[in-house]
């Protein structure tokens, strides 16, 4: 037999994916979404049934989930409620703290509704060496979703105060809170040339609830249902792209979900916040484990094109800006649902 006897590379047989087997793999796909789905809006569900928990040390990594700072000295700043930089503060029950400015906000987003909450509040009001004030110590009143909770009126020591959040005046799953202090101060006697308008120092937030009705159904946070359903999908594809096991990307998807429902559970402060940065991890890891596709992808784009010259780039080009705006769009508005609303 010679060598024109031997099959040549084009008339070798190549396997083609036919249209019924591609429906096949579509419709896998879809069901394993919509088992995810169920899943996680299942965890979800549950995990909203326990009353929300959680402390947040102020002045300490991740804290800035929840307040906005700036060196700003305006009123601007004031009334968006921004906190000052953070301070090595020995004697804080953390070590470190804040200070506030005449108006402070706090968010806890994803928090849920349906409980009476407690607020605990560590602040540290002015030093004794204050010069020229007007008062010996400011009084804060704190509102929870605009409605006020009650006031106090705190000491140059370290002290805990506790107020009582109605489930009644909660407008919706995440609470924001509002500090504001009666008067602001400057310079001490030891500490001269600060021009920080200053309220109080903060160094904690603990929420709980004070009772726990084990009969009580409450309602859930939508918004963080849908992230972690957006979450859980998204975990799904990209442990899909690393591993081809299906029973392996199954088991590990339910780890990660069955992780944050307990999150959900028992640190809801820490966790309805984390599901908007997880949301924004996955993303990226997502578009690095698919490069390879998604640069095929572009690539045939401007091959397709090439032939229609500077007209032809200049669509891809304004085709891939709207696609990418569109992306980040959207992921903005599922990260900050209560925002868009608001606005």
């Amino acid at each position: 037999m010679g060598v024109a006897d031997l099959p040549q590379p084009n008339s070798l047989p190549r396997r083609e994916i036919s249209g019924t087997q591609r429906k096949f793999a579509i419709g896998a796909l879809l069901r394993s979404l919509l088992l995810i789905l169920l899943l996680s809006t299942a965890t979800g569900l549950m995990a909203y049934q326990a009353p929300p928990s959680g402390r947040v040390p102020i002045g300490w990594p991740g804290d800035r989930l929840f307040l906005d700072t700036s060196p700003g000295l305006g009123a601007e700043q004031v009334v968006q409620g921004d906190l000052f930089a953070d301070e090595l503060t020995p004697n804080a029950p953390a070590g470190r703290s804040r200070w506030t400015r005449a108006h402070a906000v706090l968010r806890l987003p994803n928090l849920g509704t349906g409980a009476d909450l407690e607020l605990t509040l560590t602040v540290q009001g002015w030093p004794d060496d204050v010069r020229a004030a007007p008062v010996a110590q400011p009084t804060v009143t704190v509102q929870a979703d605009g409605t006020a909770i009650g006031t106090f009126t705190p000491t140059s020591a370290w002290g805990q105060y506790t107020l009582r959040i109605p489930a009644q005046i909660r407008s919706g799953a995440d609470l924001h809170l509002d500090l504001y202090t009666s008067h602001v101060f400057t310079d001490t006697q030891t500490f001269q040339g600060d021009p920080r308008p200053k309220g109080v120092r903060l160094a904690e937030l603990t929420v709980r609830a004070p009772t726990a009705n084990p009969a009580a159904l409450y309602p859930p946070a939508w918004s963080a249902i849908g992230l972690l359903v957006v979450n859980a999908i998204l975990l799904f594809l990209l442990i899909g792209r690393l591993i081809r096991p299906a029973p392996v990307v199954y088991t590990l998807t339910a780890i990660g979900v069955g992780l944050a429902g307990v999150g959900l559970a028992t640190v809801r402060i820490w966790m309805g916040a984390a599901l908007n940065v997880a949301l924004l991890a996955l993303v990226v890891a997502l578009i690095l484990a698919y490069h390879g596709p998604l640069l095929a992808t572009v690539r045939a784009l401007l091959h397709r094109y090439t032939l229609g010259g500077a007209l032809g780039y200049s669509l891809v080009a304004v085709a891939l800006g709207l696609f990418g705006y569109s992306v980040a769009q959207l992921v903005a508005w599922i990260a900050n649902p209560a925002g868009h609303c608001l606005s």
